[in-house]
């Protein structure tokens, strides 16, 4: 678990799987956040041995989770808690 304050921008690392898309927002389920839509659009792909990072503000504290819906990915560390303290 990756534990971050309030205050902080977190960047998470995330391990680098060849020829694998990223999904920001689950595919087909617009999520809202910050006024922001997040569409299956947006995604990121990465190269075989490239890492890619993601910057995120966290303005409530609490439990974040992220994953990639392809299982074997999950096994890999693409799926984990962000702990949000105040």
């Amino acid at each position: 678990m990756l534990t971050v304050d309030v205050s902080e921008t977190p960047a998470e690392a995330m391990p680098p799987l060849p020829g694998s898309l990223r999904p920001i927002a689950p595919l087909g389920v617009p999520t809202v956040s910050r006024r922001l839509v997040l569409t299956e659009a947006m995604t990121m792909n990465a190269a075989s041995g490239e890492t890619v990072r993601r910057l995120t503000r966290q303005e409530r504290p609490g439990a974040r989770m992220y994953h990639c819906h392809i299982l074997e990915h999950q096994q890999l560390g693409m799926m984990g808690i962000v702990d949000v303290k105040a």
